[in-house]
């Protein structure tokens, strides 16, 4: 498994233009999202008919980008809920080895980088 830098690199090298705006603009989305729900939990009475169901894991919202050299990024976000209570979580996965959030803060920090420079330039 690569560290994630040097993925987000890899990654987008071979994405074009108009694709890097799009996964900019859902990865800063993505990005508050996950910083108000990260360690946070909530309790939900609404679903009593599942009061008692086993943990379950809910898709929330699931992203996918393909590059030019067919590699795969795939974010899920999750809602896990047990009895009463709920968490967010989510997985990250490049060509089907998951990573960490890591790889989205990477993304992120070479997406503005190189989209500045361009604006600029």
């Amino acid at each position: 498994m690569l560290d994630s830098d040097s993925v987000a690199h890899d990654f987008l090298a071979h994405l074009e233009d108009a694709e890097k705006t799009d996964l900019l603009n859902t990865l800063l989305a993505l990005n508050h999202v996950h910083h108000k729900n990260t360690d946070a939990s909530f309790f939900s009475y609404r679903a009593f008919k599942k009061l008692f169901d086993r943990e379950t894991s809910e898709c929330v919202q699931s992203y996918r980008f393909i590059n030019g050299r067919n590699n795969e990024l795939l974010i899920n976000q999750l809602k896990d809920r047990s009895f009463l209570k709920s968490h967010y979580r989510i997985e990250i996965f490049y060509d089907l080895e998951e990573y960490g959030y890591q790889l989205i803060e990477a993304l992120l920090a070479e997406l503005k980088e190189s989209l500045l420079v361009k604006s600029y330039a």
